[in-house]
């Protein structure tokens, strides 16, 4: 009986170190991921009808991310990530015969606390919660349409310029991940929902977008290679 006690407080004195082990492992751990997603954003998207103002384009395009990350623990790690939309595109007609065709999209840069849950030998869930900065990056070009309707009829075109005075927002970045593979690499379906925070009410946005302001949310789905180190 005493030597089943010895052998099983060797063997939690083993698992203990064996863990100890591991989680030193982990907090040292450093990876770096890539990969693309699908983001979407509210908005009109391609030829629309007439509106009196201006509107902030959206829709659903394709887009990337990255991140480098570092283990604070066995569960839980600290990131860096940059991620983007892929450009939204709508062409309004407007008031004055003017049509304008607007392009969109968002960069964000940001920090993210991941939790490494784990579901199996090759499975972890993790959950994601940080915030971003958001870069909104922006586009105008218009149509005039002098003497419509006569024989006279003929359109102008501006050219294409960028719309520099957006400001920046920040985002709550909420979502779940799923590693599938190894330490040393793995793939990360991901699911994202960015809530901006701020700049309903800068003079900018209402002076360009007078129609909505900009998108609240944005909703991506996602596939990323990761490499461990």
């Amino acid at each position: 009986m005493r030597w089943n006690i010895q052998v099983f407080v060797c063997a939690l004195a083993v698992m203990s170190i064996a863990g100890g082990a591991r989680a030193q492992e982990a907090s040292k751990s450093l990876y770096v991921s890539a990969g693309l997603n699908l983001s979407s954003q509210r908005g009109p998207s391609g030829d629309t009808e007439f509106g009196t103002y201006v509107v902030a384009p959206g829709g659903t395009t394709p887009g990337w991310t990255i991140g480098v990350g570092v283990f604070a623990g066995p569960h839980v790690s600290v990131e860096g990530e940059l991620a983007r939309t892929g450009m939204m595109t709508a062409r309004e007609p407007s008031r004055y015969d003017i049509t304008y065709t607007e392009d969109r999209r968002d960069l964000f840069v940001g920090g993210n606390v991941r939790f490494h849950i784990t579901a199996g030998r090759q499975f972890d869930l993790e959950p994601v919660v940080g915030f971003a900065a958001i870069d909104h990056q922006a586009w105008t070009a218009s149509e005039r349409c002098i003497l419509c309707n006569t024989p006279q009829q003929r359109v102008v075109t501006d050219s294409r310029t960028a719309i520099e005075r957006l400001p920046w927002s920040t985002s709550l970045t909420t979502g779940v991940d799923l590693r599938i593979g190894g330490r040393h690499l793995a793939f990360i379906p991901s699911f994202r929902f960015r809530t901006r925070l701020n700049n309903d009410d800068h003079v900018d946005v209402i002076s360009n977008y007078p129609g909505s302001g900009l998108p609240k949310l944005t909703v991506s789905f996602g596939l990323s290679a990761r490499v461990g180190f």
